[in-house]
């Protein structure tokens, strides 16, 4: 005749609660994660929306574009800077301080569509 202890029944702490409590705390990871990303990429997409809007305005610059930029989000603002990744220099246009994400970084989109992301420790990269 089997003890109680030896077949595990009584023995403590049961592990399958041990699995779900592993289980919840990687879905609540994931979850993190994926909001994350899609909140950088929210970031992005209203950063190349704008420069499709200055494009279709004509690439206002000085007085017009002061008057594009009106109404558009304390969030964005005009941004004339250089800006050299790897072998590559780029100019930007617009920027926004306050990506979606609550991350503390400065999001860039070049003259040409691309958004570098640059974080306020690290460096920049180029992101989709």
């Amino acid at each position: 005749m089997q003890s109680e202890e030896s077949n595990g029944v009584g023995s403590g702490f049961p592990g399958w609660i041990l699995v779900v409590l592993g289980v919840l705390v990687g879905t609540y990871a994931i979850i993190g994660i994926l909001t994350q990303r899609s909140l950088r990429r929210a970031t992005t997409a209203e950063l190349r929306l704008l420069l499709t809007r200055w494009v279709e305005a004509g690439k206002p610059t000085e007085t017009p574009l002061k008057a594009f930029m009106s109404g558009r989000g304390a969030e964005f603002v005009v941004s004339n800077r250089n800006i050299t990744l790897g072998d590559s220099n780029f100019v930007t246009q617009f920027a926004t301080v306050r990506p979606k994400s609550g991350e503390e970084a400065t999001v860039f989109i070049t003259t040409n569509g691309i958004c570098i992301w640059w974080p306020k420790v690290g460096k920049p990269k180029i992101v989709n």
